[in-house]
């Protein structure tokens, strides 16, 4: 279908999409400025500083993305309800901000864990999350908060949706799915004692991920195969059971996290029961049971692409825990300090990866790092491995997500870390560096891919510190090869589909003030679907070659002056992480064109904090980094970053690492820094069992891991090529 850009002159447009927008210029409101190219398809939100640019996307596409994630329209039970991440500007404003009787008691569901200290007696963390229904959005925007805030993610019924969505891989639904499997450990899990609350942990190695094999026997105590040392289990993505369902009663495992308010858990109980009945040896009264009919039976670890919802062979969480705190080292066969600490599984839903924006990640890392802290005594040695992570953000540490983990270390200063992974993304043409000058602007060329069911995000960000009296303008154009109308800082533009009732399906957004990043501006370019999402028809976005081009302009007159010398302004740009296994086959979107050193900054969206530790990883076959390992910018006087590199290859032949599936016994290869993080965040831990750590040595503890003589499995990174 043909696309073309209207005038403001223009009355009627034939059949085609239309581009409409506003541009807008420093010291003016865009209503002072705007230049409409078209009726709108629905009214433009204002203009407020610090508005989330995605929070315009969902409205213009009428929350779409939304309904995809989170099963709405689908059953009219299903609340309609979003969760954002706060910063409050201060303590006064938190307190306000979290007041039970306060102005925002009846627009803010803050998670009780919030309402604590995370030391006891300091004082309480600046961010949080919270959950606002969808209607009072609106509400939300208009009033005045002494704090900034993003959108994350909806709230979702996990087995609506699989219901709603989940065909399996192996062709289509053939029989009808049996969702209750006979709960084969409801007499053991009946028989624990939930009476008492569990006792805190002292000694934590904790992993954020998805898919945790409690039942593995690689999880048991070294002399004790009839039990776990799994302590703790919050699946933030799982429902509890609904009221009716035959299952319900004192032998089903799961309730609601108390302070969290929303997901499941298992008592630690109820956990060491399930492990010693599934591994006590079997008799007449007590036969055998196999470990994936018992997690089916407890509606876990189930394989959704799988027509008949039997278990995953294996998860990426259940490699990442074992690397982690397997009681054995994977990589040496020995048992270390890390094979006896208590372990923690903070379970990521599971349609996390289907948000292609990257931002519900945010709430889910850190509702689950509060979670793991309010399970640990305040002297506690904790340690919690991430291996998720967008591409996108602004890659200065002063994102959202990655100030509120740095704040939750400054605030637990010794014996704890976060262990992150780099990222696999430099061989992914997912980011692009140029530099726009007076007399000449910056062209980024991106490949749409066909066959993509959900949206796609290209995020721009420049330094918002311009000399007096320039600006910078930004304009794009699909693959019809039309522009859109230039957008200067607070403006926005937007592509219509006429032949779809005007739905909006491009929009090209230029924030001045965006909640993340420090003194950057972001240029947004977000993209509908190329093909059809499941169940929530939309209009398409034209797959192909989509440009934006950047420009730094004058601004005339101003003040009756020339404006300065101009300057070159680095932009620095990405695609926003979208797998393709979550569209179907659909290839992954890329830059072209690109510079040789495009990716020397691919590092992951969390990667940049102050506190927090990276791992990229290496081959142990030849020392050399993985190709894909990210990178990133020099920093605090290091060559290269990431700091240390950690193994996640053997070598050539076998360019992964071994370590268990979901039944004991089997096992499951896997790559990437991944994989590096935890092998990293196990020598951590080892370390912390020797000597206190502090905040500030967590730097020096990594550079005596890596200097080739502590431990075969860590080492430096080569120095930067060039």
């Amino acid at each position: 279908m043909s696309a073309r850009w209207a005038t403001p002159q223009t009355t009627s447009s034939p059949p085609g999409k239309l581009w409409h927008g506003a541009v807008a210029a420093p010291r003016a409101t865009v209503a002072d400025v705007a230049v409409q190219q078209g009726p709108p398809a629905e009214p433009t939100p204002d203009d407020i500083p610090g508005l989330d640019p995605y929070l315009r996307w969902a409205e213009h596409t009428h929350w779409q993305g939304m309904k995809v994630q989170g099963g709405w329209g689908r059953d009219d039970s299903v609340e309609e309800i979003v969760q954002i991440v706060v910063r409050a500007d201060n303590n006064t404003a938190r307190e306000q901000l979290l007041d039970v009787k306060g102005p925002c008691a009846d627009l803010l569901a803050v998670p009780d864990v919030y309402r604590e200290a995370v030391i006891p007696g300091t004082r309480h963390a600046l961010h949080f999350t919270a959950w606002v229904k969808r209607s009072d959005i609106a509400r939300l925007r208009t009033t005045t908060l002494p704090a900034v805030w993003e959108l994350s993610q909806p709230r979702r019924d996990a087995e609506r949706v699989a219901r709603g969505s989940a065909i399996g891989r192996f062709g289509p639904q053939r029989e009808v799915i049996d969702f209750a499997a006979r709960n084969v450990l409801n007499d053991a899990i009946a028989s624990a004692d939930c009476s008492k609350p569990a006792d805190l942990l002292s000694d934590v190695i904790a992993v954020i991920d998805v898919g945790c094999p409690f039942l593995n026997t690689r999880f048991a105590p070294a002399k004790r195969v009839a039990a776990t040392r799994v302590a703790r289990l919050w699946d933030q993505g799982g429902d509890l059971l609904h009221p009716g369902d035959p299952r319900a009663g004192p032998g089903w495992p799961w309730t609601r996290p108390v302070k969290m308010g929303y997901g499941r858990e298992i008592h630690p109980n109820r956990l060491q029961a399930m492990a010693q009945r599934v591994h006590q040896a079997p008799d007449a009264q007590a036969p055998a049971i196999d470990e994936a009919t018992a997690y089916r039976g407890i509606d876990y670890l189930i394989d959704y692409d799988d027509p008949r919802r039997r278990i995953s062979y294996a998860t990426h969480g259940g490699h990442v825990l074992d690397m982690a705190g397997g009681t054995r080292d994977p990589l040496t066969g020995e048992i270390d300090a890390a094979g006896e600490a208590a372990l923690v599984f903070v379970q990521l839903p599971s349609l996390t990866a289907a948000d292609s924006s990257g931002a519900s990640l945010a709430s889910h890392l850190l509702d689950a790092v509060r979670y793991v802290l309010d399970q640990c005594t305040p002297d506690a040695r904790v340690v919690v491995n991430i291996s998720y992570g967008s591409f996108a953000g602004p890659h200065d540490g002063h994102s959202l997500i990655e100030s509120a983990l740095d704040e939750l270390l400054d605030k637990r200063r010794n014996d704890f870390s976060i262990v992150l992974a780099a990222g696999n993304a430099r061989q992914k043409c997912c980011h692009a560096q140029r530099t726009v000058r007076k007399d000449r602007s910056a062209l980024l060329r991106v490949a749409l891919a066909g066959g993509d069911t959900t949206d796609t995000f290209v995020e721009c960000w420049y330094p918002t510190q311009l000399p007096a009296g320039w600006q910078m303008t930004a304009r794009v154009r699909g693959p019809n090869r039309e522009w859109s109308p230039p957008v200067a800082a607070g403006g926005q533009a937007l592509q219509l589909d006429l032949a779809a009732e005007r739905e909006v399906i491009a929009m090209l957004c230029h924030e001045a003030r965006p909640p993340n990043g420090k003194d950057k501006a972001l240029v947004l370019l977000a993209l509908a679907p190329t093909a059809q999402p499941s169940g929530v028809p939309c209009a398409l976005a034209d797959a192909g070659s989509w440009e934006i081009e950047l420009m730094l302009d004058p601004i005339e007159p101003y003040q009756g002056k020339h404006p300065a010398e101009s300057p070159d302004v680095v932009v620095q740009a990405w695609i926003e992480r979208d797998d393709p296994g979550q569209n179907e086959g659909a290839a992954p979107h890329a830059f072209y064109d690109q510079d040789g050193d495009d990716d020397m900054n691919t590092f992951s969206s969390l990667a940049t904090g102050t506190h927090t530790v990276l791992a990229g990883g290496f081959r142990l076959g030849d020392g050399r980094p993985a190709a894909y390992s990210s990178v990133g910018p020099q920093r605090d006087g290091d060559k290269a970053l990431p700091l240390v590199l950690a193994a996640c290859e053997e070598d050539e032949v076998q360019p992964d690492l071994c370590a268990t599936a979901v039944r004991s016994g089997d096992t499951w290869r896997m790559a990437g820094t991944s994989v590096a993080a935890p092998v990293l965040a196990r020598r951590l831990y080892n370390t912390m069992q020797h000597r206190r750590v502090g905040r500030t040595e967590w730097r020096d503890v990594l550079l005596h891991l890596a200097d080739g003589k502590t431990d075969a499995f860590v080492r430096l990174p080569p120095p930067p090529e060039g």
